[in-house]
């Protein structure tokens, strides 16, 4: 994996960093999900039950669902066996909320789907029933005006030899297109040919 993330065991769980936020659906209290790495697509809804809640507020990897359940016993007054808090931990775990060997494995798996595809994923036009030649045409209009606009791009640099230090060429993605026509690194590599003519 490009970066190590620690991973702990199912029996010292430990929530990944997601966004919860209480909500109110249908006259009911819940708790969406967001999950700011995109793993989990869209939004997961949980039900504020009073288990789950201390759940997330002790799952730092370092408490045992043991000692979860023994917090718990004490807060109620009511013998509540650690079992609950495996099972939470286990359904958590299969939803990828937990900072465990599944979700490391899930984000291992989409990081080398990525750099096997021979194109990223479109963002922009990714929902299904959109008029994407439409949307299209509406992007090539709009860089046709910006290219005939007062504040566009000159279409000739006249600079002096040598004088470029450096070229801001940004792009989010080197690896990807036809390098040897209009890819990236050609681009970069034109832009300096030229400059140094």
């Amino acid at each position: 994996m490009s970066q190590q993330i620690p991973v702990f065991p199912l029996e010292t769980p430990a929530m990944r960093q997601v966004e919860i936020v209480p909500v109110r659906m249908r006259d009911r209290e819940m708790l969406m999900v967001r999950d700011p790495m995109g793993l989990i697509e869209g939004a997961a809804l949980l039900v504020p039950d009073p288990i789950l809640l201390i759940f997330l507020q002790m799952a730092d990897g370092k408490t045992t669902t043991g000692e979860m359940a023994q917090k718990a016993t004490l807060m109620s007054g009511q013998i509540i066996p650690s079992g609950i808090f495996d099972a939470v931990a286990k359904q958590l775990d299969e939803a990828l909320l937990l900072q465990s060997a599944t979700f490391a494995a899930a984000l291992e798996k989409r990081f080398e789907d990525f750099r096997l595809s021979s194109t990223r994923p479109s963002k922009m036009f990714k929902a299904e029933g959109m008029d994407r030649l439409k949307m299209l045409k509406e992007l090539g209009d709009e860089f046709r005006r910006h290219k005939m606009s007062a504040i566009s791009p000159p279409q000739q640099m006249d600079l002096a030899r040598g004088s470029v230090r450096g070229v801001l060429a940004p792009h989010i993605d080197y690896m990807r297109g036809d390098h040897r026509r209009c890819g990236p690194l050609a681009l970069r590599a034109g832009i300096w040919r030229r400059a140094n003519e």
